[in-house]
């Protein structure tokens, strides 16, 4: 009966508090609310702000970078580039091996130079520089003063004083009536089918002597450029000039080089595809690429 007793005495003392109490329990249940609330956002701006200064941190990381780069000297390629030229390079792997496939003796043409020039990202600059890289500083020149302001762009300054410094070393080749000329055939690109006495018959010795497979232009090419050849313009050498009277006279070029280079003129026997060559494993026609 006393347990009883008890806890009806406290039911009843909670069900009949006065006004004042009631106040007070009501601010203590505010209070303790609004100060669980503020703890809440408090927690949510410090993540908020942690997150933010972390983005902040990482790009003041990317600019130190991207400054020390631009001292150094260093290109800065993106993800993309290298993945599209690691795409090209897949692609014509691919197609090789597809064609040695159908074709095991199938030569491509695989020179072992590398490209020289660095591209700039200037388009008109890269331009002159590879004609610079032919010699014709004259021509370089030139187009680079096709561009309005040219004198206060800083690359195309140094790029001028370059050309210049290069021309000042050439000399004149003194001989234009005794230069080098090698021409070709069209190549074998497929000396299995040329070679065999099924496929060419009666024509096979003379395939054997007068033409060349692509392998063998190749090695050509490299043995003289390395003994210092250097492919020049038919018209380099000589062409027609109208002269006072109006009449016309072929006459000798300037043909200007370093100390160490000899001209030479390089053509192409009969560019057409004869009938009787059909099917011995010739190339058939000329593809000028995108890189010349």
């Amino acid at each position: 009966m006393s347990i009883k007793r008890s806890r009806a005495t406290r039911k009843r003392s909670k069900s009949y508090l006065s006004p004042s109490q009631k106040k007070t329990r009501n601010i203590s249940v505010i209070t303790f609310i609004s100060a669980g609330v503020v703890a809440l956002a408090a927690v949510a701006m410090v993540i908020f702000f942690s997150h933010d200064w972390s983005v902040i941190r990482e790009q003041q990381r990317e600019a130190q970078a991207s400054e020390i780069k631009e001292e150094t000297g260093v290109p800065e390629t993106t993800s993309d580039e290298e993945a599209e030229k690691a795409r090209k390079e897949e692609e014509r792997k691919a197609f090789e091996a597809h064609v040695l496939s159908i074709e095991p003796d199938f030569e491509f043409a695989h020179f072992r130079g590398e490209p020289t020039l660095t591209p700039t990202g200037d388009d008109l600059l890269d331009r002159a520089y590879r004609l610079a890289a032919g010699y014709d500083y004259d021509a370089a020149v030139l187009l680079l003063k096709t561009v309005t302001g040219y004198g206060n762009i800083p690359e195309y300054r140094n790029a001028l004083q370059y050309f210049y410094e290069c021309k000042a070393s050439l000399r004149k080749w003194e001989i234009n009536n005794n230069i080098t000329h090698i021409f070709f055939h069209s190549l074998i690109v497929n000396p299995g089918i040329t070679f065999d006495p099924k496929e060419s018959g009666y024509k096979l010795n003379d395939y054997n002597e007068a033409m060349t497979t692509v392998n063998e232009f190749v090695a050509i090419m490299e043995s003289m450029y390395e003994k210092g050849f250097v492919l020049v313009d038919i018209y380099d050498v000589a062409r027609i000039e109208i002269q006072a009277d109006g009449s016309e006279k072929m006459t000798y070029q300037s043909i200007m080089l370093p100390e160490d280079k000899i001209p030479f003129i390089l053509s192409i026997d009969d560019t057409n595809y004869y009938e009787y060559m059909t099917g011995d494993g010739f190339a058939n026609h000329l593809v000028v690429t995108e890189d010349g």
